[in-house]
């Protein structure tokens, strides 16, 4: 995994930012794969 300066900007915004491979519900813990990731695994 690689690590850099700009990955700290991210935890300023918490669970604002909305990227990866899944979405989480976090009142269900409920994963779904998005759409987008799913395309691109096609």
């Amino acid at each position: 995994f690689y690590w850099s300066l700009m990955d700290n900007f991210e935890w300023a915004h918490g669970f604002e930012k909305r990227f990866g491979l899944y979405h989480t519900d976090y009142s269900t813990q409920q994963r779904t794969l998005r759409q987008a990731a799913a395309n691109t695994w096609r």
